[in-house]
């Protein structure tokens, strides 16, 4: 599970999002679960009138697997008891393939008004590592694959800090997959470069152009030489970046991605292969799944124990 949240300033309109949620040119199929766009429209006034600088919270809740839409309220509960939000303004369902063909075709698109019913602005504290660790939380409770997250350690502190067993039995089966990691997982490609190349090219080329190389990667058996010479054939080259141990790929001109995140390798990992070039990767452990990690332990957490979780955060406890 993928949790991304951007916030709408009062300043601005709700009409940027709204054309962006009913957009049938991105999208097989959209479909709007529930709301209007008057409430959007609303929220912001409201948020005008308290003088506060965000009008609207935009959640996009993007599962790995086929999520049924009680599970996917429930989600919606989890999200709204960790920030203590009001009911969602509008939810939007979309439906497209994904770029690497396998994961599930369906994502959502939830608003909540920053402005609350009693006047005062929505939480917002942490932001980053609580959408992880109602991400993590959910693919525990409802049996997902676990995904690294950028802030593995911070979460499993926060379900720590819990009173409740649930949240410190959830944080001993992350804190065995992933306590430790050395280098934090990182998309391959950052939302504003996203957005930079779907303004250029009328849609965004990287999902496609990461897909395509780590197909070729595969096709070359994780050898890193056969992998620079089949992909210099199609025009890709490959330079080093500004940050230290940073390498991109891209063609000559156009978009670029680092290479170690298309090829899943730690950065150090690709240095040490530069130097042997030749030889192939060690064949990487399939992705861990929570009925590995839970073997043996009790039936999945029950997610009515999140709200004692969420008033720690409330506390600054998190």
């Amino acid at each position: 599970m993928i949790i991304k949240t951007s916030r709408i300033t009062a300043e601005s309109t709700h009409r940027h999002l709204f054309r962006h949620l009913m957009r049938t040119d991105e999208n097989e199929e959209v479909r709007i679960v529930q709301g209007r766009e008057f409430a959007l429209a609303e929220a912001v006034k409201d948020a005008r009138h308290a003088k506060r600088r965000y009008g609207l919270r935009h959640v996009i809740l993007s599962p790995e697997q086929a999520t049924s839409p009680e599970t996917f309220q429930k989600i919606v509960t989890l999200y709204q008891s960790e920030f203590g939000a009001d009911p969602p303004l509008m939810i939007v369902e979309h439906q497209k393939k994904r770029a690497d063909g396998q994961s599930y075709d369906r994502h959502w698109h939830v608003v909540f008004a920053e402005t609350l019913a009693n006047g005062r602005s929505l939480d917002s504290r942490f932001i980053r590592i609580r959408n992880e660790k109602v991400a993590r939380f959910t693919e525990l409770a409802f049996g997902h694959p676990l995904t690294s997250g950028k802030h593995n350690d911070a979460v499993i502190r926060a379900l720590e800090a819990s009173s409740s067993p649930h949240m410190q039995r959830a944080a001993t089966d992350l804190k065995q997959a992933f306590w430790g990691e050395g280098d934090t997982p990182q998309s391959t490609f950052t939302d504003k470069a996203h957005q930079v190349t779907k303004r250029k090219a009328g849609k965004s080329v990287l999902p496609a152009m990461r897909t395509h190389l780590r197909k070729r990667w595969q096709e070359e058996g994780q050898v890193l030489l056969s992998f620079i010479e089949r992909v210099a054939e199609e025009g890709y080259l490959i330079r080093e970046g500004d940050k230290p141990d940073v390498w991109l790929i891209g063609q000559n001109g156009g978009a670029h991605l680092a290479l170690h995140r298309v090829l899943n390798l730690k950065k150090k990992e690709l240095v040490a292969l530069l130097s042997d070039a030749n030889r192939p990767v060690p064949l990487s452990p399939p992705r861990l799944r929570v009925q590995a990690v839970k073997a043996n332990k009790p039936p999945p957490i029950p997610t009515s124990c999140w709200m004692l979780s969420s008033r720690l955060c409330a506390r600054g406890d998190l």
